[in-house]
């Protein structure tokens, strides 16, 4: 979809670029070679000399500096290098929330438009997966206990 709209888009300034070309020529079609040299000759002297006076002052003006300020984390945040606290535990029912989740999940890959439905879900959430991973790590002490509160 995008691919067309970038498309349509070069198309459309092609056209207007064609359409500029075409009225230029149809004015300058009954000047002469030297009018055309001369004109030529004035258009590269006025953009040699614009563009040279560019130049210059980028050398011989001076520019404020970017302000650089170090950036504050905040206290609350954790750093993904860190682990959780200790005392931070899961539910019996978050735990099973996710357990679930996870089998849903993997019951999508058995059909194709199963398949087309976990896609979109990685498509729109594309930290998801590697969250489940990661909570499953964090906490695969309690994973490993059954629902009925005895370890596997």
């Amino acid at each position: 979809m995008m691919t067309s709209v970038f498309t349509r888009v070069c198309l459309l300034i092609e056209k207007w670029s064609r359409v500029a070309a075409d009225r230029l020529n149809r004015k300058v079609a009954g000047w002469g070679k030297q009018k055309t040299l001369g004109w030529l000759v004035v258009f590269c002297v006025v953009m040699g000399g614009w563009s040279v006076v560019i130049v210059w002052q980028s050398f011989h003006t001076r520019s404020r500096a970017v302000d650089v300020r170090a950036i504050k984390v905040p206290q609350h945040s954790i750093l993904p290098s860190e682990d959780p606290p200790p005392s931070v535990g899961l539910t019996l029912r978050e735990r099973s929330n996710i357990i679930r989740f996870q089998q849903w999940l993997d019951s999508l890959q058995g059909t194709s438009s199963g398949k087309l439905v976990y896609d979109s879900i990685v498509r729109t959430r594309p930290g998801l997966i590697d969250n489940l991973l990661q909570i499953q790590k964090h906490f695969s002490e309690q994973f490993k206990i059954s629902e009925d509160g005895k370890k596997k």
